[in-house]
């Protein structure tokens, strides 16, 4: 319907916005445009995500790519609040990154915050060797910072009877009981695809 051509026209629009910007810029701009975008699409999900009291899957005009590219970009903030020196920065990067993160959760995609979730904890990870090697002590207090407001955000998330999460929250918790039958189809078309790959892979 004009819907769907609305949404093409505008996802055209911003990927020639996006084409020329890039094309004059430094990986700072990019990653902050990056950031900036995030948000932006994020906001009216959220908005109509709280409205609808949880109950339904919203994308916005991003369509299915919005989880994952949102994704990224937290683990960016991420990435950026533990090496950034100036305190505004690191804020700014924490609201960014909460923002997103609701993004995501109205969406209700579980691959997605799967995958959220263990790209912010491998950088973690990485940046506590990191800073574990050359004694840079600010960088540890702040792995612990995020891994704390992970743990209890996640906290929040599941049992914290916030209505707007229920049905997302309901939808984690049947994949991680195993009551989830869109998982079985999925490991089942992997495994299909795998052993077809195995039989013929020219």
């Amino acid at each position: 319907g004009l819907k769907n051509w609305f949404r093409h026209l505008q996802m055209v629009f911003v990927i020639v916005v996006v084409s020329s910007v890039l094309e004059f810029a430094d990986i700072r701009r990019i990653l902050t445009l990056v950031l900036v975008m995030s948000v932006a699409l994020s906001v009216p999900n959220i908005v109509e995500s709280i409205q609808l009291g949880g109950t339904k899957r919203v994308f916005g005009i991003a369509s299915s790519f919005f989880p994952f590219y949102v994704g990224t970009a937290i683990i960016y903030c991420t990435i950026g609040y533990l090496l950034v020196e100036s305190r505004w920065k690191r804020l700014i990067l924490v609201f960014a990154a909460m923002i997103a993160g609701l993004g995501i959760i109205a969406t209700q995609t579980r691959e997605a915050m799967l995958y959220t979730v263990i790209g912010v904890s491998l950088s973690c990870w990485l940046a506590w060797n990191w800073a574990n090697r050359r004694q840079v002590s600010p960088i540890k207090r702040r792995v612990w910072t995020v891994m704390t407001l992970i743990t209890v955000g996640a906290l929040v998330f599941l049992f914290g009877s916030i209505t707007a999460f229920e049905a997302p929250a309901n939808r984690v918790m049947q994949a991680v009981e195993g009551r989830s039958n869109t998982i079985y189809i999925r490991l089942f078309l992997w495994k299909t695809g795998i052993n077809v790959f195995h039989e013929s892979p020219v």
